[in-house]
């Protein structure tokens, strides 16, 4: 027989990343580590960003070559081609392959909330601190300089401009004034919710549709997941607006009320309408998940909060926030009974880009602001808690 003495306390030494010209690891070194008895092998990755060939000066022009996209999450990017398939249609959709999602989710967004992922953080030509990254987001906030328009806790992007995490700097918010309430006093306005692009307006919703053909119809029992106050709605208007990746993630209430309802539901996490993946006659659309925002609001995992509007004119609403393609947590930040002002803050997304509805009663006669604009794939952004419609 052979034994075994028992297990002593050891260490592993600091361990410092070496230097590599013209890259960035994510993490400079590990301190020392203490193993003891019980302890699991837990591998340390470093990985290293190329920071491209304007490093040193921040101040330089955008990096040339470098063009903003369709700004897609990575497990996204990998799904992508089978998301369009109608084997994928059918994974992607069933509630037990979702919960292993979920649970895949919700680590990558654990990480996506710690200190490593910051990594991303910088200046290289695929960086989200780079000039032109910095430019667009600036840009689809209605702006012209980053460090104007939103919260930071340093200037310096060597620092990473003080934020903790990629979800710190995704859900960053805007400086105070940035962002005023139009029209605060008047209970007639409606603010926009989240600083979105219109991209449908339906009136007169059923309660139950075939949401899953190819018009996309919105179905409201399949919406709300069979709420008993889903009947309320019925008849009403639903207005939907989409989030970008480089979009503000936070939702802000559009009346004045007091929360009297709000839960999550959970979805699917990558799945998109068949009639835009490779079933449709001229082929999958390029952008077949931002094409499906209807079918999602039915199907994808989802934050519902009702509110009883000051305005009787109004009465109870709802806002339904809507995940899309990685977003495993849409946060609810009031609580039941908490009295909100228009403008206030509901919630955020995390992790990627998205789209919320606006539902009302058929008592609600809506006179709708786009600014100039029709509902599509194609409008552009309205700013947060700017006007978007006027009851009458």
């Amino acid at each position: 027989m052979i034994k075994y003495s028992n297990w002593t306390i050891g260490s592993f030494s600091e361990y410092n990343a070496p230097e590599i010209q013209g890259y960035t690891p994510n993490r400079n070194a590990k301190a020392v580590e203490v193993v003891k008895h019980g302890d699991h092998f837990e591998p340390i990755k470093i990985t290293y960003i190329s920071l491209g060939s304007d490093t040193d000066d921040t101040k330089t022009g955008d990096y040339p070559g470098n063009t903003t996209g369709l700004v897609g999450t990575p497990i996204n990017a990998i799904l992508d081609y089978p998301m369009g398939t109608k084997a994928g249609y059918v994974l992607f959709n069933d509630p037990k392959v979702n919960a292993r999602f979920r649970n895949i989710l919700n680590y990558w967004g654990r990480y996506l909330q710690s200190e490593d992922s910051t990594y991303v953080l910088n200046t290289s030509d695929k960086g989200w601190l780079s000039n032109t990254a910095l430019n667009e987001m600036a840009k689809e906030a209605k702006g012209d300089d980053f460090l104007d328009l939103f919260n930071c806790r340093s200037n310096d992007v060597k620092q990473k401009l003080g934020f903790r995490s990629w979800d710190d700097f995704f859900t960053r918010t805007f400086k105070n004034d940035v962002r005023p309430v139009v029209n605060a006093d008047d209970p007639n306005v409606i603010a926009n919710a989240c600083e979105s692009a219109p991209f449908r307006i339906a009136r007169n919703v059923p309660l139950k549709n075939k949401f899953w053909i190819k018009g996309q119809p919105y179905s409201l029992l399949d919406l709300l997941h069979n709420d008993p106050w889903t009947s309320k709605f019925e008849g009403g208007t639903i207005y939907q607006a989409f989030l970008s990746a480089l979009s503000y993630h936070r939702w802000n209430s559009p009346v004045s009320g007091k929360i009297v309802k709000a839960y999550h539901i959970n979805g699917s996490y990558y799945g998109e309408a068949l009639s835009q993946g490779f079933e449709n006659p001229n082929g999958a659309a390029p952008v077949a998940a931002n094409d499906s925002q209807a079918f999602l609001t039915s199907t994808a995992t989802r934050a519902v909060i009702f509110i009883q509007a000051d305005n009787p004119k109004i009465g109870l609403m709802c806002f339904v926030a809507v995940g899309m393609g990685n977003v495993s947590n849409n946060e609810i930040t009031v609580r039941i009974g908490q009295h909100v002002k228009k403008g206030e803050q509901l919630g955020m997304f995390h992790f990627g880009g998205s789209t919320h509805v606006l539902l009302f009663q058929p008592t609600v006669d809506l006179d709708f602001n786009l600014h100039g604009q029709k509902p599509g794939i194609d409008s552009s952004n309205i700013k947060v808690i700017d006007e978007i419609a006027v009851v009458k």
